[in-house]
């Protein structure tokens, strides 16, 4: 009796264990591989305490196992799940959600990757510029950004402004076009822009640039970011008689962070992930600042890709 219980938890062992190393030995495969494996590694757990559950002399032991199991397959995502939510509570408890003006009565700077605002269908800054038709926005790409220290005010007119706005073409498809500005032209942008939008300047799989981040962590507002949070959008006033931009001085109309922690996921196995619920903070305030007031695609585009958060 004794002999044929040591085996069962031997056996049992065994097959835990056989979890990282399958995972180990096919970690060049796809994580639809990995998944499969990790179903195939459970199902032959329970198939094992199946046998043990059902022969009376292996049912105590079998009922040990299955609480050993459970407890593993649930334990750690439970905790690595309440402490995501702790972070991400913490984390909303810094976002705004103010009263900022709509787009159309400002002359904003967009400050952002370019590749988040080129795809006309696909995100909602793209659909802001849209919107906004020939008299555009004033844009500065966030890679352009290293090399240049953020931290300190620095003029609107030093820096490697562009000037992007839309078109309809014949067929009726909005269409995107940006030029850089010239010295001449910065200097002039430099006295007329008055709003700043931020969007996406570091969210997967974009990098945030050094620079910017830096900078964004000098306000006081964003300093107490932790590792694995960013901006999402920032919506701020700027004063033109000054022509500058400071980021340590920025005060917020609307703030949206994000944290890109990804806990266990149910049950325990490897590459079982859970990304963090980031809801838009102020998604329909956002959207009527950000979406042109009018009913037409530009609008309804931007509209439901800033609630998705896009």
């Amino acid at each position: 009796m004794e002999l044929t219980r040591r085996a069962a938890w031997t056996g049992l062992l065994c097959l835990g264990s056989a979890l990282p190393a399958r995972a180990e030995s096919i970690g060049g495969y796809s994580g639809l591989g990995v998944a499969l494996a990790s179903f195939a590694v459970y199902g032959l757990i329970a198939v094992v305490l199946l046998v043990m559950l059902i022969r009376a002399k292996w049912r105590r032991a079998g009922l040990w196992s299955l609480g050993v199991v459970a407890t593993l397959a649930i334990g750690p995502p439970f905790l690595s799940q309440s402490w995501q939510a702790w972070k991400l509570s913490a984390m909303e408890g810094r976002e705004i959600v103010g009263k900022p003006p709509s787009l159309a009565s400002r002359t904003p700077l967009f400050i952002a990757h370019r590749s988040v605002c080129d795809e006309v269908y696909d995100d909602a800054c793209a659909a802001a510029i849209v919107g906004r038709g020939e008299p555009g926005v004033y844009f500065l790409d966030s890679d352009a950004l290293d090399g240049i220290d953020l931290t300190k005010p620095v003029a609107l007119a030093d820096l490697p402004l562009e000037f992007w706005n839309s078109e309809k073409e014949i067929e009726g498809d909005p269409q995107i076009q940006s030029r850089p500005l010239s010295p001449s032209e910065r200097t002039e942008a430099a006295g007329r822009i008055d709003y700043v939008v931020i969007m996406w300047p570091g969210g997967w799989p974009y990098p945030i640039a050094e620079a910017l981040d830096l900078a964004l962590r000098s306000n006081p507002t964003l300093n107490g970011m932790r590792t694995g949070e960013s901006m999402n959008i920032g919506l701020a006033p700027l004063d033109p008689a000054l022509g500058v931009l400071s980021f340590a001085d920025l005060r917020f109309d609307l703030l949206d962070l994000l944290l890109w922690d990804d806990a266990l996921a149910l049950p325990l196995a490897p590459e079982n992930r859970q990304p963090a619920r980031n809801d838009i903070a102020g998604a329909a305030v956002a959207a009527e600042a950000l979406c042109p007031d009018e009913e037409d695609f530009p609008r309804r585009n931007c509209v439901g890709l800033v609630m998705d958060g896009k």
